[in-house]
């Protein structure tokens, strides 16, 4: 039993949810709303007249509440009001032929004011207001609980829902918090159950969290619950959970003005594609989106200011926060219809970020695909978004002098620091620049805090999200180090001996000597040889199949130059089953390069479709290998290991190592994805591991773990096993399976002791998943199944905690049966 009740949870939220400026009404139907009906129509109505000068002037007498809560227009004509009710209701009831992020998008549309209506003996088409953005304090902000709806045979109890005007924006699922309940269970039930059953209910949502008490989660209508977030600031300290963390994510989340402003800035749509096709999908921000965004557009409203750096962690939506920083700079009326120049590095980037500015309501994006085109646009004063590649500022010139310019520069640690660098901010002398990075750098050519960044910003940059919060926040994942140095070594006396003597009986000169010496020493000469070639190649092979498959996930190959991707392309390919498994090459050719290479030289359109089918779980190609295309700013959360066989520096390293950071959770077996990892070829283990660790932030007082390498999680495995086996240290093992299962049971009598084991099998089965088959678990590998088999005899039926109770992972089962 939970020693706090849930109602005390929910009610201690909505005495906050007070407080922040929600008035508390009841959740039960009445005359204003029926419990079929989604929409309070009276608040609505009421609303409609009040917002919009032309149905409030159609009649003498304006609207009235009368009795029983109903709006009636006095002397009983016909409101305009119910022009504007019909096609709403419309949306919602094409839900079940939409889908609900199709309907949802529509509704958008009504709730941001961004559709227009021609009323009945008008001529002319008007943008109708359900909401007041500009001042707030216009609207109706009100708060239910136990909040009853019926669809059909479906009926439905919402815990907590937050209307404005009348319309349901936020809705709640509160748990008690206790070992046998979750964030996770209420965040299924909004998932699982009302959105599917009562799809009409979410039409209007921004978006819906949930709680236990102890941790809060928000997301999105159809986004899955192991991907909801928590929200917090960037500034804060870290807060154990417990019912104050919860209560500050609900004062920041969900007070009136933030809600606003996720419905009307921070809300996109987009597809993503699948193996079935493309999937619509909604987006909302995490909390250091929506602080970078907020910080871009008070720089730019700064008239002393011309610049500003967003230093935020890979993996953490750079993109999307430059859309919605359009999306609000576009707002601003103190800019005077700004125009808005986004400059990505890569060509393949375009496609993307344009149909992202669309839909997030910026109607007027255009992109210049060649420098002429550019020129044009900036030269002849064209508004909106512009989006455009740094190349195409090659010795521009001046285009233009508007102070109203804002330039967001993506990966702003790059080009854009050289002369190109140089050239864009000589085209637009009086422009404000904004650059966003995972990685800055600072060395004697490039220097990203003087390029962007302002001194008297603190450390230099407008907003910082640490690669500490955002592993902390489930954002991304941490990314382990393994070094697999293969039995290859060069003999280096007998090499210099060998050497000598031919030069000698060849008769080099010094300079001749020199020169040969300087050709050999290259790496490229040592990972080409043909036997060391092969060993690599049949150790990539072997370990992703042993250890990274049963995931399913998929591999990066980075090897030395283009001669090596197809020499690494014919072994590994010769090395697969050409049914199951398939392996391909993605680069960039050059003229003298033989000719079957051209096969991997591919179009825009072509590189598309393999990282398409890449990032499909059911798709034979495994492997993608390359040698410096796809090592920054390739989004593919299915990489689950990056095998690394060139050596890499500084801030490439680091983009590099993160394409395995993303979290991905495996669609046909539910199984997440815990760790990236990179497999080391070339000896920079020590490197790796200082490039990728991160600092201990406190928890209140409590140190959280620091990233490390495979020794390190071995060590973690074996301390976390031992520990969960001491309950069972009574039990015969020598005793048939059966037995020794049974009084395991009786030791785990009680849902509090199974939850504790639950919580300690958890651990040694996320370190076991990630490092079988490591020949060194052979020792403790009797121990682990005879720990997950009581696991699996113990699993609940009906899953009471989805958060500690996962399926079994691949590797688990395999030994387990």
């Amino acid at each position: 039993m939970s020693a706090v009740p849930e109602r005390e949870v929910q009610d201690g939220i909505v005495e906050r949810l007070e407080t922040l400026g929600w008035s508390r009404v009841s959740g039960d139907s009445s005359a204003s709303r029926q419990v079929d009906e989604v929409l309070n129509t009276t608040d609505l109505t009421l609303a409609l007249h009040k917002l919009n000068p032309s149905i409030s002037g159609s009649l003498a007498g304006g609207v009235t509440r009368s009795t029983g809560g109903v709006a009636r227009a006095e002397g009983g004509g016909q409101s305009r009001a119910d022009e504007i009710l019909k096609p709403l209701k419309a949306v919602i009831a094409s839900v079940h032929n939409e889908g609900l992020v199709g309907s949802n998008e529509q509704f958008m549309r009504w709730l941001q004011g961004r559709t227009n209506h021609q009323f009945v003996g008008t001529n002319r088409f008007e943008a109708i207001k359900l909401i007041d953005f500009d001042d707030p304090s216009a609207n109706e902000f009100h708060v239910s609980t136990e909040v009853t709806f019926q669809a059909g045979r479906e009926t439905r109890r919402y815990d907590i829902v937050l209307w404005i005007n009348g319309i349901p924006v936020v809705i709640g699922e509160t748990k008690a918090p206790g070992v046998n309940t979750s964030w996770l269970d209420a965040a299924l039930d909004i998932h699982n159950g009302y959105e599917r059953k009562t799809p009409a209910f979410f039409v209007p949502n921004v978006l819906s969290f949930a709680t236990d008490g102890r941790d809060f989660r928000f997301g999105a209508i159809n986004q899955p619950p192991e991907h909801w977030q928590n929200w917090w600031k960037t500034t804060d300290k870290l807060m154990a959970p417990g019912l104050p963390s919860v209560m500050r994510s609900v004062e920041l989340l969900l007070k009136p003005e933030m809600v606003l402003a996720i419905l009307r800035h921070y809300t996109l749509y987009s597809q993503r594609r699948t193996s079935q096709g493309a999937v619509a999908q909604k987006i909302i921000p995490r909390y250091p989106q929506v602080e970078a965004v907020e910080a871009i557009v008070d720089r730019c409203l700064d008239q002393n200011k011309r610049q500003g750096l967003i230093w935020h962690h890979q993996g953490s939506g750079k993109t999307l926060a430059m859309a919605f920083a359009a999306a609000k700079l576009r707002h601003e009326l103190d800019l005077d219809a700004p125009t808005i120049v986004i400059v990505l590095d890569r060509l393949d980037l375009i496609e993307q970020t344009e149909s992202e500015f669309r839909s997030v309501g910026i109607e007027a994006v255009q992109v210049a695909e060649t420098k002429e085109q550019l020129q044009q646009l900036l030269l002849h004063d064209a508004r909106g978004v512009i989006i455009t590649t740094i190349f195409r500022f090659h010795k521009a010139g001046f285009l233009n002098e508007r102070s109203n310019i804002v330039v967001m520069v993506d990966e702003a640690h790059r080009t854009q620091e050289g002369s190109l660098g140089l050239d864009m901010r000589a085209a637009l002398p009086a422009a404000k620049f904004i650059g966003l990075t995972g990685t800055p750098v600072s060395t004697d050519d490039r220097n990203t805090w003087e390029s962007f960044g302002d001194p008297d910003d603190p450390g230099g940059v407008l907003n910082h999200y640490s690669v500490e919060r955002s592993i902390h926040d489930g954002a991304t994942l941490p990314v382990h180090v393994e070094t697999r140095l293969v039995d290859f070594h060069l003999d280096s006396k007998q090499l210099q001996e060998d050497f000598d003597a031919l030069a000698k009986a060849e008769g080099l000169s010094e300079e001749e000597r020199e020169y040969l010496t300087r050709q050999t020493a290259n790496h490229s000469v040592v990972v080409l040889d043909e036997d060391r070639l092969k060993a690599v190649c049949a150790d990539i092979v072997d370990h992703y199949r042993n250890r990274i498959a049963p995931l399913g996930l998929k591999a990066q190959v980075v090897v030395d130059n283009r001669a090596a991707c197809a020499a690494y392309y014919e072994e590994i390919t010769r090395l697969l089953d050409p049914d199951k498994e398939e392996a391909t090459v993605v680069m960039t050719t050059d003229k003298g390069d033989p000719t079957e290479w051209s096969q991997w030289d591919r179009d825009r359109a072509e590189e598309a479709l393999i990282k398409d089918r890449f990032r499909d779980v059911d798709d034979p190609l495994k492997f993608l290998i390359v040698t410096a295309k796809l090592l920054t700013g390739f989004d593919a959360p299915i990489e689950g290991v990056m095998y690394l066989d060139k050596v890499l520096r500084a801030h490439t390293l680091f983009q590099a190592v993160c394409r395995t950071n993303r979290r991905w959770t495996n669609p046909n077996t539910q199984q997440e994805k815990l760790h990236g990892l990179v497999v080391d070829y070339v000896g920079m283990g020590k490197q790796l591991i200082q490039t990728i660790s991160i600092k201990r932030p406190e928890v209140d007082g409590q140190k959280l773990d620091e990233l490390g390498d495979i020794e390190r999680l071995l060590g973690e495995f074996i301390e976390a096993l031992l520990e969960a086996m001491k309950r069972f240290i009574s039990i015969d093992r020598s005793a048939v399976a059966r037995d020794q299962v049974f009084a395991a049971q009786q030791i785990l009598d009680g849902d509090e002791l199974r939850a504790e084991f639950a919580q300690e099998f958890m651990r040694c089965q996320g370190l076991f998943e990630f490092l079988h088959p490591d020949l060194r678990l052979g020792e403790y590998e009797d121990d682990y199944r005879f720990l997950a088999k009581i696991y699996d005899s113990i699993r609940p039926t009906k899953v009471s905690n989805a958060l500690l109770w996962h399926r079994l992972g691949a590797k688990t089962m395999a030994i387990v049966h």
